[in-house]
């Protein structure tokens, strides 16, 4: 056992002495290639006949956030928790508050997937504040509708959507 034992520490300290020896190697290396190789920033770049072409990179546009809120006889309830259940004919307002400025509309969605041509309310909103949609109104197919409030930023034209769903029972 103390055969192995002294083997094996003389392994190690022979791969650790060449290991400290090969890293030391290096540096010292590395710091005459850059010394006797100074760095020219001219040199570093070159134009090329490529590059009139590339056009410049832009960020991405930031989506808005929209928050909604169902308004029932007064009574706010958040779209962010869910689906809301109304009967038919139940007359509702939506409260939507954007945090970017912009043109919203309201498209409804029936139970079998049809989406109105046009918007059923569109508007101005402005950040930080909440409009309030004219009195909407449940009928026709009973099933999950769906209102989808799509927002086009005023700065720069940027998409958000947001859908609200609402169980016309």
């Amino acid at each position: 056992m103390d055969q192995r034992y002294a083997k094996n520490t003389a392994k190690l300290a022979l791969a650790l002495a060449l290991g400290l020896g090969a890293g030391l190697a290096v540096q010292h290396f590395a710091r005459q290639t850059a010394a006797a190789a100074p760095i020219n920033p001219a040199t570093l770049y070159q134009p090329t006949a490529w590059q009139g072409f590339v056009a410049p990179v832009r960020s991405a546009p930031v989506p808005a956030r929209l928050d909604a809120h169902v308004l029932v006889a007064g009574d706010a309830h958040n779209a962010a928790n869910g689906r809301i259940a109304l009967p038919d004919g139940t007359r509702f307002q939506l409260r939507i508050a954007s945090s970017r400025d912009g043109m919203l509309e309201v498209h409804a969605v029936n139970p079998y997937g049809v989406a109105t041509g046009e918007p059923v309310w569109s508007g101005h909103v402005r950040a930080g504040s909440a409009v309030v949609t004219p009195m909407l109104r449940l009928e026709g197919a009973r099933g999950l509708e769906t209102l989808r409030l799509q927002l086009r930023a005023a700065d720069d034209g940027a998409a958000t959507e947001r859908k609200v769903q609402i169980w016309h029972l």
